[in-house]
């Protein structure tokens, strides 16, 4: 030990200056939040796994808005207040943490969007929507890589990143409207929005058609339309508006 401290002093260099404090992780800049963050971020998730993820939801163009793809990188994270988080940070949240769904087991993240009964079901009536076989995997990145790889192309990935994006908001909504409001699941109702959002996002968005498939009679059936789209959302109201037209001039005749 006598013979370490005096390697130590030696390698001592006296200096005119004021001693200061450094800190490593930013030398230039001193310490900063968002340094000592991305330190415990790579402490606790490998830096491989957590590119990989950010590649999965960020660098993949999406015509969901930018809250959704927020909230999707939170969840496949696992940042999202579900009720075993708040357990699990003690912040109240009552002392039952079952699935606000099936009450059959605790509400995290993977049971919420995957294994939950009712979700489920959600989750088979999108994949015959689709005309895609599914088989529930054990975790939520997992989900969306097979989601998005069930596609061969750049616009059948992007349509099946639209899907992705609704279904997982869409069961956030309601299981917030369950939990706040006392309201009612139902698995129809929920498929339902999960495809009008996913065709509002890609109207909005979109330019052509992002998803298609080859079903087993050997035609193709697609996931998105934009001409049907066009004709559902653009078309058919003017042609409502025309029929009332017509009905008024006829009426009026009628009774002059």
């Amino acid at each position: 030990m006598y013979q370490q401290l005096l390697a130590v002093i030696d390698e001592f260099q006296p200096a005119d200056q004021e001693d200061s404090w450094r800190w490593r992780l930013n030398p230039q800049f001193g310490y900063t939040a968002m340094s000592a963050y991305q330190n415990l971020i790579l402490l606790h998730r490998p830096e491989a796994v957590f590119n990989q993820l950010q590649h999965l939801v960020f660098n993949n163009i999406s015509a969901a808005p930018s809250k959704v793809i927020a909230f999707s990188w939170q969840m496949l994270l696992d940042r999202i207040p579900t009720m075993d988080n708040l357990t699990l940070r003690g912040l109240p949240g009552g002392s039952n943490i079952n699935c606000s769904f099936c009450n059959a087991g605790a509400e995290t993240t993977v049971h919420l969007f995957l294994h939950c009964g009712t979700t489920a079901n959600i989750w088979y009536e999108i994949a015959w929507w689709i005309g895609q076989p599914l088989m529930l995997p054990p975790s939520l990145s997992h989900s969306f890589s097979m989601m998005v790889g069930c596609r061969a192309g750049k616009r059948g990935k992007k349509g099946m990143m639209i899907i992705w994006h609704s279904f997982i908001w869409t069961i956030w909504q309601i299981r917030n409207n369950r939990i706040f409001n006392n309201g009612v699941i139902d698995v129809d109702e929920s498929v339902e929005t999960i495809k009008r959002l996913s065709w509002q996002w890609f109207i909005g968005r979109m330019q052509k058609v992002p998803a298609s498939s080859t079903n087993g009679g050997g035609t193709q059936a697609t996931a998105f339309s934009y001409d049907g789209a066009l004709f559902v959302f653009r078309v058919l109201p003017v042609l409502f508006w025309l029929l009332h037209i017509v009905m008024f001039v006829a009426f009026f005749r009628w009774t002059v």
